[in-house]
């Protein structure tokens, strides 16, 4: 007699099914930024190995500091994963284009 093996539950993120709309996340993302830094930033979105994810990108200040944050975005904000990148000054200017930022609205 075999026994039957219990099939593993496998998700693709955490509350994956209670996700909002991405416009939706981006909005509230992009309003919450400026609270957040007084240095420039840029919200993509992106992919890794655990599925679709926002990055907050935010620039260092032109002295090479790492902003201070007084709060954070929740990692897991409406049910998107969310990572918060510090890159040098200069950065997002050079390597982002603000258009692209404008279409996840």
């Amino acid at each position: 007699m075999t026994e039957s093996i219990p099939k593993k539950k496998t998700t693709l993120g955490k509350n994956a099914s209670q996700k909002a709309p991405s416009s939706d996340v981006a909005r509230a993302i992009i309003d919450m930024l400026p609270d957040i830094t007084e240095e420039r930033f840029h919200l993509r979105l992106s992919s890794d190995d655990g599925g679709r994810l926002f990055e907050a990108v935010i620039e260092r200040n032109e002295f090479g500091e790492e902003p201070e944050f007084e709060t954070r975005i929740d990692p897991y904000f409406m049910g998107w994963r969310v990572v918060m990148l510090i890159v040098p000054h200069g950065y997002i200017e050079t390597f982002y284009c603000d258009e692209d930022m404008n279409k996840l609205l």
